[in-house]
């Protein structure tokens, strides 16, 4: 580690700047390009171009900076509790409709809903073995389904013949639920696919729940199944933990008018969310197109 201490010439808050704009972080990738940057030297640091001009229109530049980020760690802040609020929005919705149920509304554990109900399979060991990947079977894993929105519609991996022999091809739509890792973590399969044991596969029927109210009523009891997982050594749940699990369910078409309900708000506080987020980017950029402005070539 070096220490820069800068001349009277130059404004400490100016050098800073320079440090951190873009046109600096060039020139040190550019130095770094093949080797290790921890090996910098002194001598390579002297080669960059300071534009320094004279101390009072240094001090100027650090004002005008100064008031700019200001203004935009203000925005960023009020981008980002906006994002917070959104993102609340939507588990208020759920409270509304899962801390209360209504009168007629039945006790079922998730095995009483569904065709198939139980953990993925990766029987082989290791797990990892080569030879059972690079086929035409999709294989996710647990942060498959935490990085979803709602549907799981990528993957990565893939299981061969030998791969799908020791696993288990579950259909499109069957809900995947995490139990170790990532706990209860929920999303839906957009396509066959085969998963470890870390995940179980719900398949309802559809002649006694619906869907998508099962996976807004898993996302609602999120917290809860969490903390079923503590005091192990490692966060993970089995699978009797969810056999032994009572949820309340209405009737099939009340099932129905509420997941279109949920799910348009859903909607829109995603479009919230990546409303905020982009602002949240620009903002970003726009610090580094300022910096920039200040620092860049030719200036």
């Amino acid at each position: 580690m070096g220490l820069l201490i800068p001349l009277k010439i130059i404004h400490p808050k100016y050098f800073f700047y320079m440090m951190i704009s873009p046109e600096y972080k060039s020139f040190i990738d550019s130095l770094s390009n093949g080797s290790n940057i921890n090996n910098l030297k002194y001598s390579d640091l002297q080669m960059f171009q300071l534009p320094l001009p004279p101390l009072a229109e240094q001090q100027r530049i650090v004002a005008r900076l100064d008031a700019a980020f200001a203004a935009i760690a203000e925005a960023s802040a009020a981008a980002e509790s906006n994002l917070r609020n959104a993102r609340a929005l939507f588990d208020s919705y759920l409270d509304q409709v899962f801390s209360t149920p209504s009168a007629g509304w039945v006790e079922r554990r998730l095995g009483d809903v569904a065709l198939e109900f139980g953990r993925g399979k990766s029987k082989h060991r290791p797990r990892n073995a080569p030879e059972l990947f690079g086929g035409n079977y999709p294989f996710i894993q647990t942060g498959d389904v935490r990085n979803s929105s709602r549907f799981i519609t990528e993957f990565t991996q893939t299981y061969n013949e030998k791969g799908l022999r020791q696993s288990k091809l579950w259909p499109k739509g069957t809900i995947c639920i995490t139990i170790a890792a990532n706990i209860a973590e929920t999303a839906v399969l957009d396509f066959d696919a085969c998963f470890p044991d870390s995940i179980i596969g719900l398949v309802v029927d559809p002649q006694k729940a619906h869907n998508s109210f099962v996976v807004h009523m898993l996302q609602h009891h999120k917290k809860y199944l969490q903390s079923l997982s503590k005091g192990s050594a490692q966060a993970n749940i089995n699978l009797g933990t969810f056999e032994d699990e009572w949820f309340y369910f209405p009737t099939i078409n009340e099932q129905v008018q509420i997941d279109k309900q949920l799910t348009l708000v859903q909607l829109e506080c995603e479009s919230m969310n990546e409303s905020y987020q982009q602002k949240i980017a620009a903002l970003a950029e726009l610090k580094q197109s300022l910096l920039a402005e200040v620092f860049g070539v030719g200036e």
